[in-house]
């Protein structure tokens, strides 16, 4: 029986929005780029997809949320071209299969494919199912999940986890208390202008500790000029594995990948969930490392009480040591080459 060349496919990843799915696209793309599989990237020109995917290999296309289906006449002017788009981009490049990452993005993409019976695979990062993944799971072909509460909610799916860069996975980081503690701050790809704001304060506050801000792009004017010896501002990296690599302690909003990267790694946190997050799903996500993270409310959020968290977590040899386990036990991180047997039949079917 012949048996079909990886270099005559080709595979289309639907992804944008946050950093955390379109660096999820990417991780999946380079994986099956280097089985020899022809990748395709479609985003949105709205977020990071634009900056972040090769650009020579990536379509844009008009969709900014999928609030508008629930309405006749800006389904009709919305979601209309934006069909017909992609519709056009597929009859051009013949994908054997499309992934989507669960982002609004994806939707568009997702459903051309599936009204062309085009193989699917939907990615849902979070532990609470978006909007998009609720919307087209009963049609998809195969559903792979990170955390197993969402396949609670879904009735189905197979539980995989998250897929790292390579970068993450290569890094050998140690369970150990430096002399002088260094803490990350962040709010994810977008920042987050309260956590920075506290980051600062707790830098002031805490002269023993070394501290790293990533702010994100949308605030860096505000707070570049904030000059402390315990403190380093940076707007935006894409080399997280260099700052993991020199990290006790993490403190952050609770995106899927954040989450995947850090508890990998064996890094305690303190968790502040995104308040205003679809459904909740960051809370719901950081619930899943409980026993290695402490987690606060944003309207609970006091310098004080996380000041008391940080000794907590970095005063003592034998508590941070179970809160490192305790996360590695945890992780939804894995290799991406985990994927390959996952998707490998529908791509070749």
């Amino acid at each position: 029986m012949e048996v079909k060349s990886t270099r005559m496919m080709k595979v289309v990843i639907a992804t944008g929005g946050t950093g955390g799915h379109i660096f999820l696209g990417k991780t999946i793309g380079d994986m099956l780029e280097s089985k020899g599989v022809e990748v395709i990237y479609i985003t949105t020109s709205k977020g990071l997809g634009t900056q972040l995917l090769p650009t020579e290999r990536t379509y844009v296309h008009r969709f900014y949320g999928i609030s508008c289906i629930r309405d006749v006449v800006k389904a009709i002017f919305v979601v209309v071209p934006a069909f017909i788009h992609i519709l056009r981009i597929y009859k051009a490049e013949h994908p054997s299969l499309v992934i989507g990452t669960g982002s609004y993005p994806s939707f568009v993409p997702m459903l051309v494919a599936v009204t062309l019976s085009i193989p699917t695979v939907m990615y849902e990062v979070d532990a609470v199912p978006g909007r998009v993944t609720r919307l087209l799971c009963r049609y998809i072909d195969k559903l792979l999940l990170a955390f197993p509460e969402a396949r609670d909610k879904l009735g189905g799916g197979e539980v995989v986890g998250i897929p790292l860069r390579m970068s993450i996975l290569k890094l050998n980081r140690n369970c150990t208390l430096t002399d002088r503690p260094h803490i990350l701050v962040m709010g994810g790809s977008q920042g987050a202008k309260q956590l920075t704001q506290l980051g600062i304060k707790l830098a002031q506050a805490l002269p023993e500790y070394d501290f790293t801000i990533i702010t994100g792009t949308r605030i860096w004017d505000k707070v570049s000029d904030v000059k402390l010896p315990n403190l380093q501002l940076i707007p935006f990296t894409t080399d997280m594995a260099s700052i993991y690599s020199n990290t006790q302690l993490v403190i952050g909003r609770a995106g899927a990948l954040s989450l995947a990267e850090f508890s990998y790694l064996g890094i305690p946190a303190i968790l502040i969930p995104f308040p205003y997050a679809t459904q909740d799903h960051q809370y719901y996500n950081a619930l899943h490392f409980n026993e290695g993270a402490i987690i606060l409310r944003e309207f609970e959020v006091t310098i004080d009480k996380l000041m008391d968290a940080i000794r907590y977590l970095l005063s003592d040899t034998s508590t941070y040591h179970q809160k490192c386990k305790a996360m590695r036990e945890a992780t939804t991180g894995i290799n991406p080459e985990v994927l390959y047997d996952s998707i490998r039949e529908l791509i070749f079917r």
